[in-house]
């Protein structure tokens, strides 16, 4: 499975290691991060997310204006967190009023709900967009069902009724099971997913292989600069112990 790391502020560089990222728009208004994703390697595939998980959602144009700026490959469509009827409605609303200069620009839309029919409502409307080409599964999933394994059974859901027709992302990884990844990677078609786990397990001074459970990001974590801040030792670990969990491409060299 690709992995996009969200690094804290100061450590981009550890994202530009890998060819899959996921950039959050609310984060592209400062110049250092805009300029670490423009410095990525030509064939790195680039995401811009739409910071609704955030409590930040960005308006639609302007992820639209950050993707043209960055030469993005896919967009996150406008989503509210659990809410199913209004998320089909936000992306049916922007997917009739987007206007595409590049066709390398591709859909990539959120499943929400709170009962997995909701869920699977989502994916019914999203089937009938031809442009949308991705689905992304939440992390708060498995928290607002009650069951730990549902977006791995959610993700095999989908390849099921609709077969090679959705590219599938895991956004955000799951506090209460680190090793999820392990079993989608296994179980599961999945092509992505994004995480900032193991920069949050380094600023908590633990091992991601350690057996702890709910380590969070830090409420600073886009403000202060965690450049100099957190142990490159740990943090190395932590980054490689998750990308062997995923099976994830190795690391470019010299980065």
């Amino acid at each position: 499975m690709k992995v996009g790391l969200i690094p804290p502020r100061g450590l981009e560089r550890y994202a530009l290691r890998y060819v899959f990222h996921l950039a959050l728009a609310q984060e592209c208004t400062r110049s250092e991060y805009i300029v670490a994703y423009q410095n990525r390697l030509e064939h790195h595939f680039l995401v811009i997310d739409n910071g609704a998980y955030e409590g930040k959602m960005v308006d639609p144009f302007e992820v639209l204006g950050y993707a043209y700026a960055l030469h993005a490959n896919e967009i996150v469509l406008p989503d509210t967190l659990r809410q199913a009827e209004t998320t089909c409605e936000q992306v049916s609303k922007w997917i009739r009023k987007m206007v595409y200069p590049s066709e390398t620009l591709a859909l990539f839309a959120v499943a929400q709900g709170r009962r997995l029919t909701d869920f699977r409502y989502c994916v019914d409307v999203f089937a009938k967009h031809k442009s949308i080409a991705t689905i992304g599964i939440p992390k708060h999933m498995p928290v607002t069902l009650g069951q730990l394994h549902t977006r791995i059974d959610f993700a095999n859901w989908i390849e099921q009724v609709y077969p090679n027709r959705f590219k599938l992302h895991f956004l955000g990884a799951n506090e209460q099971w680190p090793r999820e990844v392990a079993a989608a990677t296994k179980y599961t078609s999945v092509r992505s997913i994004d995480t900032s786990l193991p920069f949050s397990y380094t600023a908590a001074g633990k091992r991601i292989d350690s057996g702890v459970k709910g380590i969070i990001r830090p409420r600073d974590y886009f403000r202060t600069n965690y450049g100099q801040l957190l142990s490159g030792r740990l943090l190395d670990h932590n980054v490689n112990t998750y990308m062997r969990w995923a099976n994830a491409e190795a690391p470019i060299g010299g980065v």
